[in-house]
């Protein structure tokens, strides 16, 4: 707040432009839009981040006390909430826990390793046998849980420390001897650098075991910097959200029948093309390495009707394994879902975290599963996939919940097209489509015929897939409350496993009939992008369209903006306590919170003028300089080559060429696959034999030249030969790091 002699009023100033561009970088919002001094310009500014700033007046004073005027506002200053305590019910599972289950379980599973009764029964009582033992073992206990400060760093020896401190402390304040102040003065010296040490010790402990997860990485910092919100609560029951749950979905459903009253009627989708697709008819069993393999690739989610917690299921597999084998075994053969599979707990989540927790259209409701129901799952979706690879039966535009396939994949080409269009002269019309409560109101029986009629599923596999769907039952479960069971009558779970991929398979046709009309488009889960070119002709209002469309260049300004002021958000926090941390363990939280945000879809960054990145490599400089503790003027350039970071465009050529090296190795959707071509020589030559790519003609270098199809083949080509022939990903990567590292800073 203050003077800063810029005449703000002024748009067209150069010096303001980048004056706002700059406090926009770093997350500041600008609060006086008025004239501030007597020659009518705005000079005094207030700049604000993280502060609501309200009730902003200006007032004109006498010249003889300022030739600036009054500017009085209010500062809101939100206080934290008073923590209080809560109720809560856990159990003691230690290595004992784990030895006495070991050795009690293989007499109490051993009527469950083979195939008798129902598997509803079976289930059941597993769950039963399993949830009994655990309590005679570890039983639930409940606790009042006292908000304190944690302190996990604080070990024995620094205890020890602290009491000498505090008792040579006491012995100074009783003689006032020099001697004695001296052994109290460096005794405090020993034990704060002690403290340190385990502090450090604790969270590099930390960060280096949990590395490759981001929310707890940002959990720890947020604690380390003393910025950890309160945990949300919602105003909201339980039961308010399985009511505004259950209502909005008939609502949407009612007012889908009042548009087109055929699509609730009986579906009848007899097409020839489901006649040219093997048959589905059975799923196959599997042998329990095969089912282990699964269940240790899984994470260990647990729900409130698991009989045992994830974590603890995966540690007994070993015991687990055959009784859960045969439950499996015998769902698939029967072509049946146990009940207790089918019922989940959801969880009302914020779909956005700055969303208004008091407005329940903000939630989105979560399915939370059983853990052995999951695995089954798996089972399913592992054989269903492979039924619908080997019929090529996905949509080849649908790039979500698919190996490969990703949100870089699906921009580059949408990107690529409309840039290619703006080469050609012609101006894309771009609209976007979102399905409103997508997952949760897909109709059981148009799915099932779907999934019969057009992807040659029957049989047993066909009965499995109904029993899955019907009967399903859920509860909401919030601020440690339950609501009562209602009955799941369309939809398929969020946050289950076979739940994407059925939805995938429920608007397959949607994709034929944007095809049928000659438009392209893009799927990702249930967004959906329709984008057509549009060439100036001697229609007006076409012509007056194209005009106003023109100004859009797909530079991604604001998009650059956004992640630069999110990077430079988490480089503050990062810098707060980079005091304690150890410069590797400060380097994985530089990558998880800054580089990964600098890498994200960067292939679309390729070909953009240097001015355009710039802010991201500023980015990038401030982290190179907060992680080596160089000074704010010294040259950067030798502080990136000494961390082998390579600059922010080279970052997204290396992206376009590792995608173009997974194109031509199959590893990469086939979208992508056709808009690269090898070349072909018009005569025989030796570079025809050298795994080259053809590159396009394109007429603008702001457009054609950016397009994914033109910028792959031209970085390819430029590439040594023993780089473009790689044996695998992780070569192909380190080869052409160091290829662009010594380009770079050689």
């Amino acid at each position: 707040m203050g003077d800063f002699n810029i005449h703000l009023n002024k748009a067209s100033d150069p010096l303001n432009i980048a004056f706002l561009a700059l406090i926009d970088t770093f997350g500041f919002t600008q609060s006086v839009h008025e004239p501030t001094h007597c020659g009518g310009n705005t000079l005094d500014l207030i700049l604000s981040r993280g502060i609501e700033v309200s009730n902003l007046t200006i007032s004109p004073v006498t010249s003889v006390i300022s030739d600036h005027f009054l500017i009085k506002f209010d500062a809101t200053l939100v206080c934290p909430p008073k923590i209080v305590s809560n109720i809560s019910s856990t159990r003691h599972i230690g290595p004992a826990t784990l030895t006495v289950l070991s050795e009690q379980l293989p007499e109490v599973l051993a009527p469950f390793t083979t195939a008798i009764g129902s598997v509803d029964n079976c289930t059941r009582n597993l769950n039963k046998t399993l949830s009994s033992l655990l309590d005679s073992v570890a039983p639930l206990t409940t606790k009042i849980k006292q908000p304190k400060r944690s302190t996990p760093w604080f070990t024995d020896d620094t205890r020890a420390l602290k009491q000498a401190c505090r008792k040579l402390q006491r012995k100074w304040c009783k003689s006032k001897s020099e001697a004695l102040y001296l052994q109290w003065h460096q005794g405090v010296l020993e034990y704060k650098r002690a403290l340190s040490t385990a502090r450090a010790a604790y969270f590099s402990n930390l960060i280096n075991s949990n590395k490759h997860n981001p929310r707890f990485l940002s959990d720890t910092v947020a604690k380390l910097t003393k910025k950890q919100p309160p945990p949300s609560c919602s105003p909201f029951t339980a039961c308010e959200f399985q009511n505004f749950f259950c209502s909005k979905i008939d609502e949407i459903r009612l007012k889908i029948s009042s548009v087109s009253p055929a699509s609730a009627a009986e579906p009848a989708e007899h097409h020839t093309e489901s006649q040219r697709v093997s048959a589905l008819m059975n799923f196959d069993i599997i042998c329990l390495d095969s089912l282990s393999k699964i269940v240790l690739a899984s994470k260990p989610t647990t729900c409130l009707f698991d009989p045992l917690p994830g974590k603890l299921s995966k540690d007994l597999w070993p015991v687990l394994g055959p009784a859960v084998l045969n439950i499996v075994d015998l769902s698939l053969t029967t072509g049946t879902v146990p009940s207790s599979f089918k019922t989940a707990v959801v969880k009302p989540l914020l779909k956005k975290p700055h969303l208004d927790p008091g407005s329940l259209g903000n939630y989105r409701p979560v399915s939370n599963l059983p853990f052995f129901s999951k695995i089954l799952e798996k089972v399913v979706y592992q054989q269903l996939s492979a039924h619908l690879a080997d019929n090529n039966l996905f949509e080849p535009y649908q790039s979500a919940f698919r190996a490969f396939h990703s949100t870089e994949t699906a921009l580059a080409k949408v990107v690529n097209d409309l840039l290619l269009s703006l080469d050609s002269g012609s101006t894309s019309l771009l609209i976007l489509l979102d399905l409103s409560a997508a997952f949760d109101t897909v109709d059981h029986r148009i799915l099932m015929d779907r999934l019969e009629n057009r992807f040659g599923i029957s049989g047993v596999a066909l009965s499995w897939l109904k029993s899955y769907l019907s009967d399903r039952t859920q509860c909401v479960s919030c601020n440690n409350t339950v609501s009562a069971f209602s009955d799941v009558k369309y939809g398929v779970p969020q946050g289950s496993v076979l739940g994407p991929l059925l939805f995938s398979l429920y608007i397959y046709p949607l994709g034929q009939i944007i095809r049928s009309h000659g438009i392209n488009f893009h799927c990702y889960a249930d967004d959906t992008q329709l984008y057509v070119p549009i060439k100036a002709d001697n229609a007006s209002q076409i012509r007056e369209l194209e005009i106003c469309l023109s100004s859009v260049t797909l530079s991604f300004d604001q998009h650059i903006k956004d992640i630069t002021k999110t990077a430079f958000f988490h480089l503050r926090n990062i810098a707060r306590i980079r005091s304690f941390l150890s410069m590797a363990d400060a380097e994985i939280l530089v990558h998880a919170f800054v580089s990964s945000r600098l890498d994200y879809c960067n292939v679309l960054l390729s070909g953009l003028p240097r001015t355009s990145t710039k802010s991201l490599q500023m980015v990038q400089n401030a982290a190179a300089r907060m992680l080596t503790r160089s000074r704010r003027f010294d040259h950067i350039t030798p502080v990136l080559a000494s961390l082998h970071w390579l600059p922010v465009h080279v970052r997204s050529d290396f992206k376009v060429l590792l995608m173009t090296y997974k194109i031509l190795n199959g590893l990469a959707p086939s979208y992508l696959s056709d808009l690269l071509n090898p070349y072909i020589p018009s005569r025989a030559l030796r570079s025809q034999s050298a795994g080259l790519l053809s590159v396009p003609r394109v007429k603008k270098k702001s457009a054609g030249c950016r397009a994914f199809s033109y910028r792959a083949p031209f970085l390819w080509n430029n590439l040594p030969s023993d780089i473009r022939q790689a044996e695998s990903v992780e070569a192909f990567k380190s080869k052409l790091k160091t290829h662009l590292y010594a380009l770079t800073f050689n």
